[in-house]
């Protein structure tokens, strides 16, 4: 049996077991695209009546089927639960089907739960199941309980305005119910809307997981009976709501809804046109976000071709059209690493975006400054630093007039864009100018973080350590120390809400103190750093080793020089030895990015043997180092000659 058969029997045998459970209801994906949820079951309050009036709670589902099982456990990536824990929690079913067995485990994971698999640092994570009970009122009755603790938990709210207008759309859809032959949908649809208008967004507990089932109820109800241009915007606005609130596995359908609506409405009026373009973007949009690159890039450039069409015939109206478009392609591009492709959109952005601005300064300056300054990250990184610079400085220049007009709005922009200038700086030996600038970008981070702690602290801490580094460089200690050490505060206080985001830049600041600590002869305090930094990255580096793994190696690196200076030779080998391990491995996969790191670890080893007068084993490490140097001096011989 193959795996999409497997799949789809394993989701029937779960919605048999679930229908049969008087307040329960499956509504799983007929035609399931994504690798995370399959859908929810729905629980009512009523067991005969599964009307909106009676609806309690959604729970988001995942089914896996197998024709053979091996424990009560299922090994499961940590993104998937990732995913279940921004979701709120999950039930999750595994289904061993075959000739004469239907055997369905389950787990039903709340945030705690998921809190604590999450805690164990490998890369799957097993996940103990326990079989469904016979008695099927027992699974109701877990399962409703589970989800009143479920929507304890609080959501991101839409803002008051979105939900009016999609509140505005399903009343718009009213006009049309007596048009519906049967009497009975045409009840029902209504019934779902007034439901809709009598929900108020006041942060009442499982508010969303109501409006999302009512919206859904109500425009599934209308596409059958419906065929209005008004059904077809409120899917698109109901497809862009679940979008913006992250509830991924809805979003798709309802975009390839309007989606093929538009398609028709294009062929006879502009405005179809404008609304299909837009909806490709849209889509683009959510499949980056998934990361499916193809089906992106394919829409976007499909959007794009409809909105230069547009723009040939209306400039005023869909010239910026065209623009967004070309950046949001040229962003795709350039974390694609084609380079090229990025440039060329950006460029063409740029110009759009300034034509439109000597026009209407106010409404598309901040575009100019924005498409500047990721021309400049883009310059920056193909090493043409006379470009980025003065890109950069036009962009800084917009963007301090905006803030002057609007600086809640600007400011952060300008420290952006200056914190992104010192780098420059920094890295062509402009210090002075570098440390105006960061201190700078400091003092404004600074100040918005006394507002806004939890959008600006981590700005704070980054901008620290980049000034801290810059002061180690300029020898002066003392000021590195105090920023580094105030920067780690700052991490170690946001790993403890937020760790998957924070231990990264926890370790990474550990180990730039550590390297000041060892450079003041201080090497007691170094020790104590690199060794949690090491054991911080260790443990990424089981979860994403493409991540994280270059990091172990540097840090293994630091600290084997270190053991080297203390005269512990024997710690210093295999530290080095660990770190060359992981650098050529890296190196086969990426020569470009990590055949250096290979020829300096193997130059430190042989400095080591020939200290330890092993001349035989360090001749062998110095004549491998040469010749990897070698060869990348024929590429680049100013950094390698």
């Amino acid at each position: 049996m193959g795996n999409n058969k497997i799949e789809k029997k394993a989701v029937r045998t779960v919605e048999d077991y679930i229908d049969a459970c008087p307040r329960l209801e499956s509504y799983f994906q007929s035609n399931d695209k994504y690798p995370i949820w399959d859908g929810d079951i729905l629980v009512y309050n009523d067991e005969e009546r599964h009307g909106v009036e009676n609806f309690q709670a959604r729970i988001p589902v995942q089914i896996k089927g197998t024709t053979q099982m091996d424990g009560d456990t299922f090994r499961i990536e940590r993104k998937y639960l990732e995913a279940y824990q921004a979701d709120g929690g999950c039930v999750f079913f595994l289904v061993q089907v075959g000739a004469g067995t239907n055997r369905i485990l389950y787990a039903m994971l709340s945030l705690k739960d998921i809190d604590d698999l999450l805690k164990r640092s490998t890369k799957t994570i097993a996940i103990p199941l326990q079989p469904v009970p016979s008695v099927r009122k027992m699974f109701q009755e877990k399962l409703t309980a589970f989800a009143k603790q479920r929507n304890k938990i609080p959501t991101e709210a839409p803002s008051p305005t979105e939900i009016a207008s999609l509140v505005n759309g399903f009343k718009n859809l009213e006009q049309h119910l007596d048009g519906i032959e049967s009497r009975e949908a045409r009840f029902e649809l209504e019934g779902t809307i007034q439901a809709i208008r009598r929900l108020k967004n006041d942060g009442t507990t499982g508010w969303r997981d109501k409006f999302v089932y009512f919206s859904r109820k109500a425009i599934d109800l209308a596409k059958q009976h419906i065929q209005a241009r008004e059904l077809t915007d409120l899917q698109f606005n109901f497809g862009k709501y679940l979008h913006d609130q992250k509830l991924y596995h809805y979003v798709e359908g309802y975009y390839l809804q309007a989606l093929e609506a538009y398609r028709e409405q294009a062929e006879t009026s502009l405005s179809g046109e404008a609304n299909l373009a837009t909806t490709l973007n849209n889509l683009a949009i959510l499949h980056y976000d998934l990361n499916r690159p193809a089906d992106a890039e394919a829409e976007y450039n499909e959007a794009l071709e409809i909105r230069r069409k547009l723009a040939e015939v209306n400039p005023d109206t869909y010239l910026s059209d065209v623009a967004m478009t070309l950046n949001n392609l040229a962003v795709l591009h350039y974390n694609l690493n084609r380079l090229a492709d990025a440039e060329a959109e950006y460029k063409e952005a740029l110009e759009i975006y300034r034509s439109l601005a000597k026009v209407n300064p106010d409404a598309y300056l901040s575009y100019v400054a924005t498409t500047l300054n990721n021309l400049a990250n883009l310059h920056s990184a193909l090493n043409r630093p006379s470009e980025a610079e003065a890109e950069y400085n036009e962009a800084l220049e917009i963007r301090r007039n905006l803030a002057k007009v609007n600086p809640d709005a600007y400011l952060s922009y300008v420290a952006t864009t200056l914190n992104n200038l010192a780098l420059l700086h920094s890295a062509l030996n402009r210090p002075a100018v570098a440390e105006a600038e960061y201190n700078e970008a400091l003092e404004i981070y600074r100040s918005l973080a006394k507002v806004n702690p939890d959008a600006y602290l981590s700005y704070v801490a980054t901008t620290l350590n980049n000034l801290a580094n810059l002061h180690s460089a300029l020898n002066r200690p003392s000021e590195a120390e105090a920023e580094y050490k105030e920067a780690l505060e700052i991490y170690r206080s946001l790993a403890k809400v937020n760790p998957d985001a924070y231990l990264a830049d926890v370790a990474m600041t550990l180990n730039n103190l550590a390297n000041l600590h060892s450079a003041l002869n201080r090497p007691a305090d170094a020790e104590a750093e690199y060794n949690e930094a090491l054991e911080i990255r260790r443990k990424l580096a089981k979860v994403n080793p493409d991540a994280y793994l270059a990091d172990v190696a540097m840090t293994l690196n630091n600290l084997a020089n270190l053991h080297d200076d203390l005269n512990r030779p024997a710690v210093a080998e295999a530290e080095y030895k660990e770190a060359l391990k992981i650098y050529r491995s890296l190196a086969k996969v990426n020569p470009d990015a990590y055949l250096a790191d290979v020829a300096q670890t193997l130059n430190n080893l042989a400095n080591l043997h020939s200290a330890l007068n092993l001349p035989a084993v360090a001749e062998a490490e110095y004549n491998e180092a040469l010749k990897i140097y070698r060869s990348l001096a024929k590429v680049n011989p100013d950094a390698y000659l």
